[in-house]
């Protein structure tokens, strides 16, 4: 979406797009403050933005969050350069485009990346608990009168490492596709 504002008229011209993106109609925003539709989340970045036009720089790449007209929210990514009249900043022309899905994006590859991190603990947790009683059952096992029952004991506590370790090289496993992910997703 393309627009104009004017620091003294507000919004005096928002092109079509914005009807796709946030769900107004341009009509609708004539004469409207942009800031009046930026989220709570954005405001920070957004009046920093304001105070970088307000010193003639022009701004690349600012993500914003909108409020759409049905209430949910929209992130555009906004290039902005100032309106200078007799050298004085008067207003703003930008061009924005939606990037909430790239946004929802990195919050599921951030849980993702979180869930991995609960899972190698717990993978780790769980081993060690799992060790400790084994233990315990395996000195028993050797204080046991009956050898037949101590060697099945035995051959049954084998069998159960035998899963841990697998549990261990998931979690090896989780550790270096933790990496793998984090050192690919920053490219």
């Amino acid at each position: 979406m393309i627009y104009t504002c004017y620091h003294d008229r507000g919004i005096t011209y928002m092109s079509p797009a914005v009807t796709r993106i946030l769900g107004f109609t341009p009509a609708e925003l004539i004469g409207c403050k942009c800031r009046d539709y930026v989220t709570p989340v954005s405001l920070a970045a957004w009046e920093e933005g304001q105070k970088k036009m307000a010193r003639g720089e022009s701004i690349e790449g600012l993500e914003v969050e909108f409020r759409r007209k049905d209430g949910t929210m929209a992130f555009v990514e906004l290039n902005e350069s100032p309106i200078v009249e007799n050298g004085k900043v008067v207003g703003v022309q930008a061009v924005g485009r939606d990037i909430t899905e790239r946004k929802q994006t990195e919050q599921l590859n951030q849980q993702a990346f979180e869930q991995i991190e609960r899972n190698i603990e717990q993978f780790a947790v769980l081993g060690d608990h799992i060790r400790q009683p084994l233990q315990v059952i395996l000195g028993m096992a050797d204080l046991a009168d009956d050898p037949k029952t101590s060697a099945v004991i035995h051959d049954q506590v084998e069998r159960i490492n035998e899963y841990i370790r697998q549990l261990d090289r998931g979690w090896v496993e989780s550790r270096e596709v933790r990496a793998f992910l984090r050192r690919h997703d920053r490219e």
